[in-house]
């Protein structure tokens, strides 16, 4: 038997940049926001997905640097002698782009046992966001 645990909004605030992006290759921030989320997942007995689990996901992108996987590098020995602040990051494969970080999301959601798809979408901004859809129907 299949359930659906559907999420209308879950949101973070993140810094990220674009490599060789004219505009958007300075350090920035914004506010995410992770919009109608559908989960399917395998129902056996009384199993759910908890929605506490979704939301510590999301969570995980809370207040974090994004960086692009190649700058791994860079920025786990950047060592600064003052350190005025913690430079707390994610790895995104890819650049650090609103579409590999709405895949990233749905991938983790996609590893709660006994889920089978997830779709969501993410938007950085007004208009200006991705959707992803993983396993399907």
């Amino acid at each position: 038997m299949k359930g659906k645990l559907e999420i209308n909004e879950l949101t973070f605030s993140a810094a990220h940049y674009i490599r060789g992006h004219p505009k958007c290759q300075a350090l920035h921030g914004h506010t995410y926001f992770v919009k109608d989320i559908e989960i399917t997942y395998e129902t056996l007995g009384q199993d759910f997905v908890d929605l506490g689990i979704v939301k510590s996901i999301v969570a995980e992108f809370d207040h974090k640097l994004l960086i692009p996987e190649e700058n791994v590098q860079f920025w786990t020995q950047l060592n600064l002698s003052y350190k005025p602040c913690e430079l707390p990051f994610v790895v995104i494969p890819g650049e650090a782009l609103v579409e590999n970080i709405a895949e990233l999301i749905a991938t983790k959601i996609k590893s709660i046992k006994h889920v089978r798809a997830v779709k969501l979408q993410v938007f950085e901004g007004p208009n200006q966001g991705a959707t992803c859809q993983i396993g399907g129907e």
